[in-house]
């Protein structure tokens, strides 16, 4: 128990359970708002394993949307499911595959058995949690707003153009505006869209996510005021807590975006093993 005044963080599984699953509701419903013909063109599927999550967009030579979220949390992995898994792989198509482990996730020697089916390690993502208590308000030049169906584009605009994402992003982005849970917002400066930012209510959860600015409004303060804004609309939406990741931060590959999660207030629950295939 903490100090008087202090938040009582879960347990660790709890944490871990909590940051995997967050995401992973969040991504699936993400999947779910995909306009029908990017499904078909882009071979979009949506499967679980076991409580994991499956998503693949066999199309994508990016494994970042292809992969496994929350394996070994509810139940822990066997290697008949990594063997599903491996079917699944070839049976869809898919060309990469990511395979995210947590700490937590049970038992260890799945890093073991993803290696032994030709899996390699690649750089670790950082899980953060921000308790309900709204961080310092951070000074932004730019105007923080939450979008609507009125303008989605802006969202889908600042989201695909700001990581260079294929244009088929773009309808897909503007498809999960104003779905149930969602809440969408960008930073503008005047009438331009500058930033812009996600957050998914997955029970008494907040997933943020879709963080993201244009090259030529960087160093505004626009993600820190986006951060603080979805956290202030969280809390009176009724969240207990705020999950998000990024990439960890290292002295060869610098990530501002780890020291900007520290500098509001999130907490470093673990740094996640992401493990990758290639099928063909």
């Amino acid at each position: 128990m903490g100090n008087q005044g202090e938040t009582t963080y879960p347990s660790y599984h709890e944490l871990a359970m909590m940051a995997e699953f967050a995401e992973a509701c969040a991504w699936e419903d993400h999947y779910l708002a995909a306009p029908e013909y990017i499904q078909w063109e882009q071979g979009l599927h949506l499967d679980h394993l076991g409580s994991a999550v499956v998503l693949s967009l066999t199309r994508s030579e990016d494994p970042f949307y292809s992969r496994v979220l929350g394996l070994g949390l509810n139940e822990p992995v066997t290697e008949n499911m990594l063997d599903e898994l491996m079917a699944y792989i070839f049976g869809s198509g898919t060309q990469f595959f990511t395979v995210p482990i947590s700490p937590a996730a049970q038992p260890q020697a799945v890093n073991d058995w993803l290696r032994w089916r030709g899996f390699w390690e690649v750089q670790p993502h950082a899980k953060f949690i921000h308790d309900a208590q709204p961080p310092e308000e951070k000074y932004s030049d730019l105007r923080i707003e939450l979008t609507g169906s009125d303008f989605a584009d802006a969202f889908a605009f600042v989201s695909t153009e700001a990581f260079g994402l294929p244009d088929y992003m773009f309808p897909w982005m503007k498809a999960c505006v104003g779905r149930p849970n969602w809440f969408h917002y960008v930073a503008w400066d005047g009438d331009s869209p500058a930033a812009a930012g996600a957050l998914y209510i997955c029970d008494d959860v907040g997933w943020l996510g879709h963080g993201s600015t244009l090259p030529g409004f960087r160093r505004r303060g626009a993600q820190a005021a986006i951060l603080h804004r979805r956290i202030r609309d969280g809390i009176d939406l009724g969240c207990k807590w705020f999950i998000t990741d990024t990439d960890v931060d290292t002295p060869d590959n610098p990530n501002p975006s780890f020291r900007n999660m520290l500098r509001s207030g999130f907490r470093l629950i673990y740094n996640r093993r992401n493990y990758q295939f290639q099928a063909y």
